[in-house]
């Protein structure tokens, strides 16, 4: 049985240029490891983060952006996520 250890997490403010808008509606598109939210979650955007290359080339394989999120089923409860994981969502 995996332990959950819980940690404060930092909430990082701001808009990325390219990055998905603040505010824009969200919904999920590729799970990861530990992922809760199911692929087609909704939410928004809080904030988003361009992740600099030389954290890219180590620590995020390949991802642009960083984001907080707020899914719809967790009102209040900013979470961050990687880009690859969302898109904007259509409706």
């Amino acid at each position: 049985m995996k332990r959950r250890i819980d940690v404060p997490i930092m909430l990082f403010r701001g808009e990325a240029p390219g990055a998905i808008p603040n505010g824009r509606r969200i919904e999920k598109s590729k799970m990861g490891e530990g992922d809760y939210h199911p692929i087609g979650a909704k939410g928004k955007v809080l904030a988003s983060k361009l992740i600099p290359p030389e954290v890219e080339a180590t620590v995020a394989q390949g991802e642009t952006f960083a984001y907080f999120v707020e899914w719809d089923t967790h009102p209040g409860v900013p979470v961050a996520i990687m880009g690859s994981r969302i898109r904007e969502a259509s409706d």
